[in-house]
């Protein structure tokens, strides 16, 4: 098999991030909503940092975006309401306040993590032949061999238009909208 070349691979990381965003953007629309852009990097920072097992605090999240920490704590208050972070004082340090995904959003990012794989094998055989055997049992591991990938098809829309992105069958969501504080209107009918 010959070797994937930088122009090709960086092509598929393209193209699957105008899928994604795409996919977004449509989900953002048909839910009034709007993409914060410097929340979900939170989100997604705090996420990761969690994967690694390091902690995040407040501070640390404000000196890495170049804002305060006063309009830093807003938008965590918001992701907090959203039921996608929690805010625990750190036991070591009490003046500090460490970061921590809630199992809500650990389930989008996974999520989002096997939509990504799966368009990467739609777009590219190479990818398809050298990962999907592993990526397929995870999948099924996870209980998400049912979600679609981020390309456009036929069974993307039937996909999002039977579970409404996926969140009708989950039983993470299902809980968190049943014990959440946020109102009706900000999570998919």
């Amino acid at each position: 098999m010959e070797i994937m070349s930088l122009q090709r691979l960086s092509y598929l990381f393209n193209t699957v991030e105008v899928h994604v965003r795409l996919d977004k953007i449509r989900w953002a629309n048909a839910h009034g909503e709007k993409i914060d852009p410097v929340a979900d990097f939170i989100n997604r920072y705090v996420y990761v940092q969690h994967c690694k097992e390091l902690k995040v605090t407040i501070s640390e999240l404000s000196s890495l975006l170049e804002m305060s920490e006063n309009s830093l704590r807003r938008k965590i208050k918001d992701l907090e309401y959203q039921g996608l972070l929690d805010l625990k004082t750190d036991p070591i340090d009490r003046r500090r306040t460490l970061l921590y995904p809630t199992a809500a959003a650990i389930w989008i990012f996974e999520g989002d993590a096997v939509r990504r794989a799966k368009t990467f094998f739609d777009e590219s055989v190479r990818i398809r032949l050298m990962f999907e055997k592993r990526a397929v049992e995870i999948f099924k591991s996870r209980n998400m061999d049912k979600y679609p990938s981020y390309k456009p098809t036929k069974h993307t829309t039937a996909f999002h238009k039977e579970t409404k992105y996926g969140y009708k069958d989950s039983k993470v969501f299902t809980s968190w909208k049943k014990h959440n504080k946020i109102p009706s209107n900000n999570y998919p009918k």
